[in-house]
């Protein structure tokens, strides 16, 4: 009699009998089985027509053609972002991704020694909330290193970049700033034709 907390039984219990999932202790029947899958699968492919193929053959060729006008109106609107901007970028992004990051794993790491060595038990709670708290803040580092430091690239940028900040911020919204200037003036207009 099997036990029933082994993993080849919850397997067995839960799968169909015909399921490639069944483990079984014989070396042949695990071949047999794998046999019979790439069997159905090449029986499946090779039922397919011609036509469906060069139907198939268009549709790829319209999706590229399709793809490659998308890509050619969307280099021409993105601005490139210069080098020596994106290397500041990086930068900041991994000290201020990085170090709270790290700081959270070593925490939970001294809390692991100092439970071991009887020092200190802490609650159970208390790693996932170094956790949670350490990949938190490394995620908002993220917005502060790209915002943070200078998007232009003859200036360096201070060294927490809090001006930077300022200054950047109203460029990252300034399309839906525009936007709702837009619709403003819109409405302003409808309401004057009213009257």
């Amino acid at each position: 009699m099997e036990i029933l907390h082994s993993p080849s039984t919850w397997l067995k219990l839960s799968c169909p009998l015909n399921s490639p999932f069944i483990f079984s202790s014989s070396p042949q029947r695990r071949s047999l089985r794998i046999g019979e899958l790439h069997a159905k699968r090449r029986n499946s492919n090779s039922e397919t027509s011609t036509s469906d193929k060069k139907n198939k053959a268009k549709e790829v060729e319209i999706v590229e053609n399709n793809s490659s006008n998308k890509n050619k109106t969307d280099e021409e609107e993105d601005d490139e972002i210069p080098q020596e901007v994106f290397d500041r970028m990086m930068k900041r992004i991994s000290f201020a991704v990085g170090i709270p990051i790290g700081s959270g794993i070593l925490t939970v790491y001294l809390l692991d020694k100092l439970n071991k060595a009887h020092f200190y038990e802490p609650p159970y709670w208390l790693p996932y909330l170094i956790i949670l708290a350490s990949f938190g803040s490394g995620s908002l580092g993220i917005a502060y290193g790209t915002l943070s430091s200078s998007w232009d690239p003859d200036k360096e940028g201070s060294l927490f970049g809090l001006e930077q900040i300022e200054k950047n911020w109203p460029v990252l919204w300034k399309d839906e700033l525009e936007k709702k200037k837009e619709e403003e003036e819109e409405k302003k207009k409808k309401k004057k034709k009213k009257e």
